[in-house]
């Protein structure tokens, strides 16, 4: 099971832990299944860490059996770091100059994660 985010708004501005816990919900009452192994990639790690231990009763907890991380960006990422600084080029420059990028960014909830 699949469960979408967007990735542009911060967790507590998220649908993905309620989504989550009706997925969650849904397999462990409905298939041979008790406990869900969760995955997940990149930004959605730190959305779902958000769920985990600041959204999800001890009643949806129970029903995770683990967590796979892929390429979690818990230590930070430095390029997010450069283009909020200074808007470093993130796209071509023929598109949207580093200013406009640097500016775009830092609306984004999610970068400041």
């Amino acid at each position: 099971f699949g469960v979408p985010y967007d990735w542009r708004l911060a967790p507590t501005e998220n649908k993905l832990c309620a989504d989550l816990a009706t997925v969650l919900h849904h397999v462990t009452n409905n298939t041979r299944h008790r406990k869900a192994l969760l995955a997940a990639h990149s930004l959605g790690n730190l959305q779902l860490v958000h769920c985990l231990n600041r959204v999800f009763s001890a009643e949806t907890l129970a029903k995770v059996k683990a967590l796979v991380a892929i390429a979690p960006p818990f230590g930070g990422s430095p390029q997010v770091a450069r283009v909020l600084f200074s808007g470093a080029e993130m796209v071509s420059r023929l598109i949207i100059s580093d200013l406009e990028t640097r500016d775009f960014a830092r609306q984004m909830p999610a970068a400041y994660m």
